[in-house]
């Protein structure tokens, strides 16, 4: 089973950077539906996380972390 990787300051840039990659690639293909990147990026993360060697255990996990983090933004 393969551990969760130390933070790293640069984090947060980073994950920035890379979402404003994603959203500007969603915008400069509107022949493909806006609700259809919701299974691309899905399955490019599930894909991802089998690359870094995770359990699906891990990815569960991870997941509902994140499901429990961006619940503020239905909130607000």
């Amino acid at each position: 089973m393969a551990k969760r990787r130390p933070p790293k300051e640069s984090d947060q840039v980073n994950i920035e950077y890379a979402y404003q990659i994603v959203i500007k690639t969603i915008e400069d293909h509107p022949e493909v539906e806006t609700t259809l990147w919701a299974g691309a990026l899905l399955s490019a993360l599930a894909n991802a996380y089998i690359d870094a060697g995770l359990s699906y255990e891990q990815f569960e996990s991870e997941f509902d972390s994140a499901k429990k983090f961006y619940r503020k933004w239905w909130d607000e």
